[in-house]
């Protein structure tokens, strides 16, 4: 068992290295034991079609690039779980209605909201979230010293939360507990024992993912996580006093590494040395480097290259969203009509989609 972390700011070529070393490790032994390449969903298409397409390698029958839920449909087809019907968003829903119909008489402070429109599902975006953190009922419960009318929120919660817990029975899955399903049963999985994996593309992980990833610390052989983070930040000492100085930037990936390592010594996993990766392959030209590395820094640190920087950000003010997003869908038909660029070659991306995602569509 042993933890190994894959260290670098954007660019510098962590999902590379993550890939040259499966293919060596496939290239070396051809028949072993299990690889796997833990990726985000959408990333998953992308990473299998370049490990696919190593010249030379001809196939490989050990390697298979995985999601968190994909891992999990894996492991449930191995040891049992996997024929669940899973619950969707409007049975859960119905199945909270019901809760509530029939027990609104002993509800404290949701009696009056119980038969509200809406309450069911704002409560399935709580019990929702709670799954997410690993909250139980029995968590609620032992909460002590709250004001009364906080207390009273807490027990409706907890009796709502336990009843529909009860309700869904052996046969029905919310699919909200699949990844703590997952991290119970990792011990028992062949896929996963005595594995190589690497876990590549996160920032940061949720509490039910780091419990999976502490539970494959424990099966695996060997566990390899990319962080995108900067090297100098692992110096002795220095982490905190470079988040002070304006590396914001780095804030919940070095938060996410203190709590890897935080697993690491818990489930009694070797720490290996880091594997730094100082220089970025990805910014052809120095001035993108320079907004990369500096975007975030105060005071400002201005571009004095010999580079002269080109064309190729603006800055653009709109009204409001609906003409932001209208002008930006113009751009790339101009782009994809006159200009002759290929869908392929644009892409858009937004900090926080939920106050554009209706207008988009």
């Amino acid at each position: 068992m042993s933890l190994r972390l894959i260290i670098g700011r954007a660019g510098s070529g962590k999902s590379t290295l993550c890939l040259d070393e499966i293919r060596r490790e496939l290239r070396n032994q051809p028949w072993g034991n299990p690889i796997i390449l833990l990726v985000p969903e959408q990333a998953t298409y992308q990473m299998e079609v370049a490990l696919a397409n190593t010249p030379g390698l001809g196939g490989s029958m050990r390697a298979q690039v995985l999601s968190f839920r994909r891992m999990g449909w894996r492991v449930f087809s191995q040891t049992g779980g996997g024929l669940k019907v899973k619950i969707g968003a409007m049975g859960k829903r119905m199945l909270l209605r019901r809760i509530l119909l029939k027990h609104r008489l002993d509800l404290k402070a949701f009696a009056r909201s119980a038969t509200r429109p809406g309450m069911a599902d704002i409560l399935a975006r709580v019990i929702a979230e709670f799954k997410l953190y690993r909250i139980t009922p029995a968590d609620l419960r032992q909460v002590k010293g709250m004001p009364e009318v906080l207390g009273d929120k807490l027990s409706d919660l907890a009796l709502i939360y336990e009843e529909f817990q009860t309700s869904l029975g052996p046969d029905l899955q919310d699919p909200d507990d699949e990844l703590t399903d997952l991290a119970g049963k990792i011990s028992s999985a062949p896929l996963l024992h005595e594995a190589q994996i690497w876990i590549d593309g996160f920032v940061g992980f949720t509490p039910q993912e780091l419990e999976v990833i502490k539970n494959l610390l424990l099966a695996a052989q060997e566990v390899v996580i990319t962080l995108p983070l900067a090297p100098s930040l692992l110096s002795e000492d220095a982490g905190e006093a470079h988040l002070q100085l304006g590396e914001e930037l780095f804030t919940g990936a070095w938060q996410t590494y203190q709590e890897l390592v935080r697993a690491a010594a818990e489930t009694g996993t070797a720490v290996l040395p880091a594997t730094k990766l100082e220089s970025a392959q990805r910014f052809r030209h120095p001035w993108l480097q320079h907004l990369e590395t500096c975007y975030f820094v105060y005071p400002t640190v201005p571009y004095s290259g010999d580079q002269k920087p080109q064309p190729g950000i603006e800055l653009i003010s709109a009204v409001n969203q609906r003409a932001e997003i209208e002008g930006i869908a113009g751009e790339l038909r101009r782009y994809a009509r006159d200009e002759g660029l290929a869908w392929k070659d644009m892409s858009v991306m937004a900090r926080e989609l939920s106050g554009y995602q209706d207008l988009i569509a």
